[in-house]
């Protein structure tokens, strides 16, 4: 979970006309801010989704948000906001639009759990001038905890190379992915994930959190599949 800092738009879903400027930050200590040039109500109190567009054209959809202080300037208002979750990559109008069937993440022990050495370097036979590199793809396990679910973990890369100068990049990270057979409330995934994330804590005796969270989903009368980052508070977070 990088930290943000993005300027944009935002309005609630039911009223969308109403558009206000505002500051989304995002830290792993505080968790997800939003600071508005003006209020949407009155008194700013409880708003369950903040939807958002940022200046650089990602939509933004921020849930359970709470404010957390109320200022009134010469002829503006500014209000503050917390939020529980941060989805970047989708505008959800509904809380009945939270529901999913797949989560991806990384944990930060299962790198060196499930490192294994997938790369052979040698020289060729026949001329000692080439290099042969290998690489053996990473493998993957699922495991089925019920008739409607599975968990799969293993390894997964990416691959880029550089003409001027050569150069050739191979990165291996850790894979975890929830996945149900049909959709699921929110609360309900990431409780999931939490019973994992509790699981590791207890084998490694380590300080156990979930990195770069994804969430996959479908929207209506489209049978692509999109994916939206979720972000949300650990306050212990280390890099």
């Amino acid at each position: 979970m990088e930290l943000i800092k993005a300027k944009g738009k935002f309005f609630l879903p039911e009223n969308k006309s109403i558009k206000i400027s505002g500051i989304l930050t995002f830290s792993h200590q505080e968790g997800a801010i939003l600071e508005l040039l003006g209020t949407f109500t009155t008194i700013p109190g409880y708003h369950q989704i903040i939807l958002g567009l940022t200046s650089e054209g990602k939509p933004v959809s921020l849930y359970r948000n709470e404010a957390i202080e109320y200022n009134l300037g010469s002829g503006f208002t500014v209000a503050t906001f917390k939020s529980r979750y941060l989805f970047i990559g989708i505008n959800f109008d509904y809380q009945r639009d939270l529901r999913f069937r797949t989560l991806n993440c990384r944990f930060n022990v299962l790198n060196e759990w499930l490192y294994t050495d997938n790369m052979v370097t040698h020289k060729h036979d026949r001329d000692q001038s080439a290099t042969l590199i290998k690489f053996k793809s990473p493998y993957t396990k699922t495991i089925n905890l019920s008739k409607d679910l599975d968990l799969i973990f293993g390894q997964s890369y990416n691959e880029r190379g550089e003409r001027f100068p050569i150069k050739i990049t191979i990165q291996e990270t850790s894979l975890f992915k929830i996945l149900y057979k049909k959709r699921v409330p929110l609360d309900q995934i990431l409780a999931t994930l939490k019973k994992f994330q509790n699981l590791l804590t207890f084998v490694s005796q380590k300080q156990v959190y979930p990195q770069d969270i994804n969430i996959d989903f479908r929207i209506k009368n489209d049978s692509k599949i999109h994916s939206a980052s979720l972000y949300f508070q650990i306050p212990n977070y280390q890099e």
